[in-house]
């Protein structure tokens, strides 16, 4: 039996490529939070979520890639369903695990590949797992993925859920989020605060063509009605103000650098 974990994430904005293998463009953060992954050999392929038998697909896929049939048993810290990354989470956790259980002829990037790829294939994320994977703020604007590690403690409300596939599967939705995120993206800079670059991206004002302007002052992107409703079901999807009084789940995290598998028998 071997355990593995890796955080969950937050992807603030992103733009899906023409080619989902290479993942996406957009600006992202690991959390604290995230999903612990047991394995054992079975005889057939089982996957519980908290101690609940649940159809997971991505894992399920992700056992198929990598040739082994077993039990699975997840334990997630971060709120599934609702766009902290738990699928990839779980799925890259699971994927790590099994390599290491099976004493599998492959190393971490063999892992990262075929969570990817699962995760693909179900439709659950396009590159969460690559967040995951080094932890800490990632970005990628156009000339590869980079990355900065932070520390900063944040709040957070769950206001329900959506599933990522639903999305994904909408061509039309897909199109306007591609627009409005590359449009913000023009205005990304690692050094923004988490705060600002969420008062960036939410594109939450009403005013007409009123400008997102950083706390910090930094670049800015502008927000159109139309950009407002792109990012609509994104705000829907993850973040409110911590101070909602409707908020259904409120804990503090941090932003983490996950640097290694960790497992143990």
């Amino acid at each position: 039996m071997t355990t593995a974990y890796a955080p969950g994430s937050v992807t603030t904005v992103f733009v899906p490529r023409s080619d989902p293998a290479e993942g996406s463009l957009g600006v992202s953060f690991a959390v604290e939070d995230g999903v612990r992954a047991t394995v054992e050999p079975a005889d057939e392929t089982t996957v519980r979520l908290d101690g609940s038998t649940t159809a997971f697909e991505p894992v399920a896929g992700v056992l198929d890639r990598l040739g082994v049939t077993a039990a699975v048993s997840l334990s997630a810290d971060a709120p599934v369903g609702r766009g902290f990354g738990a699928s990839g989470a779980a799925t890259l956790a699971t994927a790590l695990a099994v390599v290491a259980e099976f004493d599998l002829d492959a190393d971490r990037e063999d892992a990262l590949e075929a969570a990817h790829r699962a995760e693909v294939t179900a439709g659950t994320g396009l590159g969460d797992v690559f967040v995951q994977d080094v932890g800490g703020f990632v970005w990628n604007t156009g000339d590869g993925r980079d990355r900065t590690e932070r520390t900063d403690r944040i709040e957070y409300s769950s206001m329900g859920d959506i599933a990522t596939r639903d999305v994904l599967d909408d061509e039309s939705a897909v199109a306007n989020v591609a627009d409005a995120g590359t449009e913000t993206l023009s205005a990304f800079h690692p050094g923004d605060s988490l705060q600002a670059w969420f008062e960036a991206s939410w594109a939450s004002r009403s005013e007409p063509n009123c400008r997102r302007r950083p706390s910090n002052g930094r670049s800015n992107a502008s927000s159109t009605p139309a950009a407002r409703r792109r990012w609509r079901w994104w705000v829907r999807r993850c973040w409110r103000r911590a101070s909602t009084a409707s908020s259904t789940r409120r804990r503090a995290s941090r932003t983490r650098a996950l640097t290694c598998c960790r497992h143990r028998k």
